[in-house]
C-alpha cells in the first residue's frame, strides 16, 4: 500500500494533519503519519506520504483517512493531490516496526527500535529485535522503504530531526536514504515526519536499520 495526501490552508493556522489507512473500517498499524502546517502563506501547505505492508483477503476494503489532529485552524481545508495506490506482493518482502513510540534522541543519535514484525518472508529475510533491523540472506539491490514519526514534548523545542539507514552499523555510501523534516514546538507544531525510499546494495548477511539524529 502506498498513500499521498496534501493539505493547504486557506486561513491562518497552526495544526497537525493526520493519514491513516483502515481495512474494513479497522486502524491499521503500522500506517499513520502526520505532518504540520504553520500558517496561511508561506507555511500553509503540508504532505503525509508512506508505503507499508498489509495483509488482506478477499472482499476487503482498503481506504485513507484524513483528519485534524490538533492544533488552531480554520473549519475548511483545500484537499489536494490525493491518492492511495494497492499492489499484491509478488515478490519476499520483509515489514517490522515500532511498536511503542518511546524512543528518545534528543541532542543524540541513534538506531530506531524495531520490536514488532508484520511480515518478514524467510526466503530471503530475517528479523531479530536485538539488532532493530532486517537482514538479507542473499547478495544483490533491494528497495527499501521507511517511514519515521516524531513527536515534540518540550516547550519551545524547535528541531529538525534528520533519518537515514545504516547497513550493519554504517551509513550507506552514496546513498543514505536521507529525510528530514521540521517540530515547532510541542503544541500545534509538535509532531511531523520523514518518510524515504530508494535502493541498496546488500550482501548476505548484512542488516539494515533506521537511524535518526536531531539534524538541527
Amino acid at each position: 500500500i502506498s498513500y499521498s495526501s496534501s493539505y493547504e490552508s486557506s486561513a491562518p493556522s497552526r495544526l497537525i494533519m493526520r493519514n491513516y489507512i483502515e481495512k474494513n473500517g479497522n486502524l491499521i498499524t503500522p500506517s499513520e503519519t502526520r505532518c504540520y502546517i504553520r500558517n496561511d502563506q508561506t507555511g500553509d501547505s503540508c504532505q503525509n506520504a508512506a508505503t507499508f505492508i498489509i495483509q488482506a483477503n478477499a472482499g476487503d476494503t482498503i481506504s485513507m483517512r484524513g483528519t485534524k489532529d490538533h492544533g488552531d485552524c480554520c473549519t475548511i481545508y483545500t484537499r489536494q493531490d490525493q491518492y492511495l495506490n494497492a499492489r499484491k506482493l509478488e515478490l519476499p518482502a520483509a515489514q517490522v516496526y515500532d511498536s511503542s513510540g518511546t524512543d528518545n534522541y534528543d541532542q543524540g543519535t541513534k538506531t530506531i527500535s524495531m520490536d514488532t514484525e508484520t511480515f518478514v518472508d524467510s526466503e530471503l529475510f530475517s528479523f531479530n529485535s536485538n539488532q532493530n533491523g532486517i537482514k538479507v540472506s542473499e547478495d544483490g539491490w533491494y528497495k527499501v522503504y521507511y517511514t519515521a514519526n516524531f513527536h515534540s514534548i518540550y516547550q519551545g523545542d524547535r528541531q529538525a530531526p534528520l533519518t537515514y539507514i545504516r547497513v550493519n552499523g554504517q551509513t550507506v555510501p552514496a546513498n543514505e536514504l536521507r529525510s528530514t523534516t521540521y517540530i515547532r514546538n510541542d503544541g500545534d507544531g509538535d509532531e511531523n515526519h520523514n518518510t524515504a525510499s530508494g535502493l541498496v546494495q546488500l550482501e548476505a548477511g548484512d542488516t539494515v536499520q533506521v537511524r535518526v539524529e536531531q539534524e538541527y
